[in-house]
């Protein structure tokens, strides 16, 4: 009897199984055939690409690596002759503080102050006050301020200058002069707009035809903005108020509105002036003893004695207004002519008729030579005590103006006895 292992199958078995491997394996061969096409022609389709790409760009590539090897080299070569070692890196904060300070010596200092009539109303200037008749003196230390960098006010200006001269326009030349400022006189208009095409300031006066004033009135150009437009500096309060002028003061006036009421120009330079500009100091006035020691005058008494001076010496030299002044002092404390002020001026047989002390407008010149003649250093000595357009004694002192001042009757007489 024949044993059969434990795995043994019968014939029959046997073939079923053979037949069964045998489409297990044809199916699987089906499949593959119809999943495998797919794939091979996509990667087909991608090495065609890449060969396409590479037969198109291969030179491009290869000029491409040159060209990134020569910069490299290049830029290895710059690096390491600019590169800064650790001993020459400059610490950032020091560069910064390096630009500062190279900024500050490259900016331009100069500045247009902002002063208004307004600010100085009761300061005294010329014929008026500030308030009333300081545009000019507004203009210019302004205009003066930006030339040299070195602020001047108004009432400076004013103190110093606001007798030199006669009128407001007179008083400008006589400033510019004191102050070393390149000024010159525009021939018309179109000198302005070619002075401020060419960076400089102008001081304008205008009239009654412009927007600025019904009379007379002194603005200052300071130049064109980047809309071809002057901007402008205007003292006036009254002005600086007015809708009508408000826009132009904001974004600039043009050259027409400017034009309108054109009465002439003074164009001062900045290229001009030198690298250490003139300051200006106040001359320091000698001092003398005073003459008359403790005598103060009234109000209304200066403004009478003032009346005179600009009755008799209007326009003349000061020492000339102060010698006017020094006569009715002279009189006045001699004790020869009565007590009172007022009545030594008011004699008509002595002075001018009280009509013309009525109708007289004194200004500073005036007033400051009542006080030059108060508290010296004095033009005349104390015993002249007359004046006039021809010899009025026979002890003549001297001329001043259109003056002949002299002594007493008899002075110089009982002096040479």
């Amino acid at each position: 009897m024949t044993l059969l292992g434990a795995g043994y199958l019968p014939p029959a078995k046997q073939g079923a199984l053979l037949l069964s491997k045998r489409n297990i394996l044809c199916l699987l061969l089906a499949a593959a055939l119809l999943v495998q096409p797919i794939p091979l022609r996509t990667w087909a389709d991608e090495a065609a690409t890449e060969e396409t790409q590479q037969e198109i760009t291969a030179p491009e590539e290869e000029s491409t690596e040159a060209t990134k090897e020569e910069t490299t080299a290049e830029t290895r070569e710059i690096t390491e002759e600019t590169e800064p070692t650790e001993e020459e890196t400059v610490p950032e904060e020091i560069s910064e503080e390096t630009e500062e300070e190279s900024f500050e010596e490259d900016s331009d200092d100069r500045f247009f102050p902002d002063y208004t009539l307004d600010d100085y109303a009761d300061v005294m200037y010329g014929d008026g006050t500030i308030k009333n008749n300081g545009c000019s003196v507004c203009c210019m230390a302004v205009a003066a301020t930006y030339l040299t960098g070195h602020q001047y006010y108004p009432d400076e200006l004013a103190k110093w200058f606001g007798s030199k001269a006669n009128n407001n326009v007179d008083r400008l030349r006589y400033i510019a002069n004191a102050l070393h400022l390149p000024m010159t006189e525009a021939e018309n208009y179109n000198f302005v707009k070619e002075a401020l095409w060419e960076g400089k300031i102008v001081i304008q006066l205008m009239n009654g035809k412009s927007l600025f004033t019904k009379s007379q009135h002194f603005i200052l150009l300071k130049g064109f903005n980047e809309d071809g437009r002057i901007m402008v500096y205007d003292p006036s309060n009254t002005n600086r108020s007015s809708w009508r002028l408000a826009q132009g003061f904001e974004d600039g006036f043009s050259t027409d509105e400017i034009c309108w009421g054109y009465d002439g120009a003074f164009i001062l330079d900045p290229d001009a002036m030198p690298d250490d500009p003139f300051i200006y100091e106040e001359p320091v006035r000698e001092y003398v003893e005073p003459r008359y020691d403790g005598l103060t005058l009234t109000e209304d008494e200066t403004k009478l004695l003032a009346k005179l001076i600009y009755v008799e010496a209007r326009g003349e030299c000061e020492d000339g207004q102060q010698a006017i002044a020094e006569v009715v002092l002279n009189r006045y404390t001699s004790g020869l002519f009565g007590t009172s002020l007022t009545a030594i001026i008011n004699d008509e047989d002595a002075f001018v008729p009280q009509k013309l002390l009525k109708e007289a407008k004194p200004g500073q010149a005036q007033y400051e030579a009542i006080d030059r003649a108060l508290y010296g250093p004095y033009v005349l000595p104390k015993e002249v005590m007359f004046y006039g357009r021809v010899r009025t004694t026979d002890s003549v002192w001297g001329e001043i103006g259109r003056h002949i001042f002299c002594y007493p009757r008899g002075y110089l007489t009982q002096e040479a006895n």
